[in-house]
């Protein structure tokens, strides 16, 4: 039995997110990502998922999951987002 891969939660950052370090997703004050390949969402940008990685709309009920469109990493941007109140990533 293979084991769905664990979303990433990013690290929230200052101002613009920089380059981050491998395996590190960044978030920053604006609550735009930055992928740990570099992919940001002015680039290929992110797609909305479940937690298994399956397309979906961002309803209420969806849990805060991106798929990044370059490299394929899970994304939950759940706990990042609750640091600012009324967020939303972009």
């Amino acid at each position: 039995m293979n084991a769905l891969p664990v979303p990433l939660v990013p690290v929230r950052v200052a101002g613009y997110a920089p380059t981050p370090r491998p395996g590190v997703v960044l978030i920053d004050d604006e609550n735009f990502l930055t992928c740990m390949c570099r992919n940001r969402p002015e680039s290929s940008g992110f797609e909305t998922v479940t937690p298994q990685g399956v397309p979906c709309e961002p309803t209420a009920d969806w849990p805060g999951t991106y798929q990044c469109n370059d490299c394929g990493v899970l994304i939950n941007i759940s706990p990042a987002i609750a640091w600012v109140e009324g967020g939303e990533a972009r």
